[in-house]
């Protein structure tokens, strides 16, 4: 049985709402806002819309090297996640305090969020790990997949048929991961597992979210999920050890990682799609995983092979596919 055409309606405008909530760690996997609409086709406007996405894209490819270098400094990743979000969560609260954007938030509200947040602790808590186990460039070529599985997992939880080129986009991703690590003895098995599952864990999330973060102001919701974050970290690692004073170098990496891969590419996320739509800011996210790879390979000499940087080629273009695809979608009727 087909859904009836308001269903539809109402289906979409729930995913552009949960879509414009940027959750800390990674941008959406696609939108169906509509580009620059907004604007009034202002070209200084628009450029500084896609200078700000860029920015973001680059702020996220920086959360893995850091994390690797506060690593380094022998912080484990519950440690590490319990500084970022502690940093950037205080950062951040200070601001929606300050600016009373938090009036009215509790009951039901507060609820589901803080509710999201575990699933958002979940999810990045996996990928500090992956990161841990198979380096930045590797776990972001990994994680790369969510697009794909956000498409199969909206198809069994809302019955949403995927079109030519999404089916088309999650093979060139499949491909893409499948020639880079499918290979005996050149990754560690369960560290490419962990990527998987951080990938999958991730668009379980996002589908999830959709509902919850409708109409809810994304900085507030980002404000809550971080707090939650931060206090489930927090506890983690006091639980597992303590959660020691970071030395001045790893003080340094969880600055950056809580400013430059947090907070920054954040705030510039939300910017670019005030300037150009969801869409062209999604679009222009897509830079990110390039941009981990190079960032990895000039910083830790963390370089891939042949193979892997094909296959890492191939998944960048079904992610950039999904997004041209969606970007030149008509609008829901």
């Amino acid at each position: 049985m087909k859904p009836d055409p308001d269903t539809r309606r109402s289906a979409r405008a729930t995913e552009r709402d949960a879509r414009d909530v940027l959750v800390p760690g990674r941008s959406p996997h696609s939108s169906t806002g509509q580009p620059g609409k907004d604007v009034s086709g202002a070209t200084p406007e628009r450029a500084a819309g896609f200078i700000f996405a860029l920015v973001s894209a680059l702020g996220f490819s920086a959360l893995g090297i850091l994390a690797r270098v506060v690593y380094a400094e022998g912080l484990e990743p519950f440690q590490a996640l319990a500084w970022r979000f502690l940093v950037a969560g205080s950062a951040l609260w200070a601001w929606v305090l300050a600016t009373g954007r938090a009036r009215g938030l509790g009951g039901r509200r507060l609820g589901k969020l803080v509710l999201l947040g575990f699933g958002f602790a979940l999810q990045a808590g996996l990928f500090f790990f992956a990161v841990d186990a198979v380096g930045p460039a590797a776990a972001s070529l990994l994680l790369y997949l969510y697009p794909g599985f956000v498409l199969v997992i909206a198809a069994f939880a809302f019955r949403r048929k995927p079109t030519l080129a999404q089916l088309a986009s999650f093979a060139l991703s499949i491909a893409g991961c499948a020639l880079a690590f499918l290979r005996p003895g050149a990754w560690p098995a369960g560290g490419v597992a962990l990527g998987l599952v951080v990938a999958l864990t991730y668009a379980a999330y996002l589908v999830a979210g959709e509902k919850a973060l409708r109409g809810e102001d994304p900085i507030v919701a980002t404000a809550v999920l971080m707090a939650v974050a931060a206090a489930t970290f927090t506890g983690l690692s006091l639980a597992s050890g303590g959660l020691p004073v970071p030395s001045p170098r790893a003080a340094l990496g969880l600055v950056g990682i809580a400013f430059v891969a947090t907070l920054l590419p954040i705030t510039t996320l939300f910017a670019s799609i005030r300037r150009i739509g969801s869409s062209d800011a999604s679009l222009v996210s897509t830079a990110e995983l390039p941009a981990t790879l190079l960032l990895a390979a000039l910083t830790l000499g963390e370089t891939l092979d042949g193979r892997s940087l094909a296959g890492a080629a191939l998944v960048t273009a079904g992610v950039v596919l999904i997004h041209v695809a969606e970007r030149h979608a008509p609008p829901p009727t």
